[in-house]
């Protein structure tokens, strides 16, 4: 895990679950790796890119709309 800060994260294209994490410190790994499942969930309905790989990642704007951060 990295060392960067909140707003660094924010500014990301995307998240991943430790990055999550980070902005909400008190939600934890599982959690927010269900979340990220969620998310990508909705990013496929709308047909957006989901990147394939290991690290599931899914688009801050979405996320950050979903849990109504700014």
């Amino acid at each position: 895990m990295s060392d960067k800060t909140s707003k660094e994260i924010l500014e990301q294209q995307y998240l991943s679950a430790y990055d999550l994490k980070k902005i909400i410190p008190t939600m934890s790994y599982s959690n927010a790796l269900d979340y990220i499942k969620q998310i990508r969930t909705k990013m496929k309905e709308a047909d957006y890119y989901v990147p394939k790989g290991k690290t599931k990642i899914a688009l801050t704007w979405m996320i950050k709309k979903d849990l109504g951060i700014k």
